[in-house]
């Protein structure tokens, strides 16, 4: 079975991965595991924007580094293929690098996605409104084309901490303060 972990940058990384390719995004891994397993690389943010220990990683990447565009500056960078990927999925919604490696992993025929290192759902308010709620989408998508897709992390992926309706005043607080929240950071 053709697998894939799509690792993030978290801290919940098992001593011991299952089979298959290893995709990282952004910098290199700190986690030795994923170093010495890593088989492509991802850094999907405009060149002129990456910060020093991205830049670094970007000029030492020793695999396939997808990239907006290929560049001589990064000798291992290769342009991502979005137009395939549009092609292939028109109404993907793509708001963190994870949405690119998804689409792509689906895109080339893998039947096994395993997430790990991802906290999306606990990190900053843009993480936890925009880039969890996209990432949902392809762990739909995914499984709505009989791909596997298990995650491991100490927090529940995919999951609100209360229930519409049964738990309603509780996820209501849980909503407005979300709400609030995201009014702060706009007027911060």
């Amino acid at each position: 079975m053709k697998s894939v972990i799509i690792a993030g940058t978290g801290p919940w990384v098992p001593s011991r991965l299952p089979d298959g390719e290893v995709w990282y995004p952004n910098f290199e891994p700190r986690h030795s595991t994923l170093k010495a397993r890593l088989t492509r690389a991802f850094q999907i943010h405009p060149p002129q924007t990456l910060n020093q220990r991205e830049e670094a990683w970007a000029r030492i990447c020793p695999v396939p580094l997808y990239m907006i565009r290929a560049s001589r500056r990064y000798p291992r960078s290769v342009p991502y293929p979005l137009r395939w990927v549009q092609k292939r999925f028109p109404s993907g919604t793509f708001c963190s690098s994870f949405d690119y490696m998804m689409a792509f992993a689906l895109l080339e025929g893998f039947q096994h996605i395993t997430l790990i290192g991802i906290g999306l759902q606990s990190g900053t308010l843009r993480e936890r409104l925009m880039e969890h709620v996209s990432l949902a989408y392809w762990v739909g998508v995914a499984r709505g084309r009989g791909v596997t897709v298990t995650w491991n992390s100490p927090m529940p992926f995919l999951h609100a901490p209360y229930r519409y309706g049964y738990d309603y005043f509780r996820e209501r607080r849980w909503g407005q303060q979300l709400g609030r929240d995201l009014l702060r950071e706009l007027k911060g």
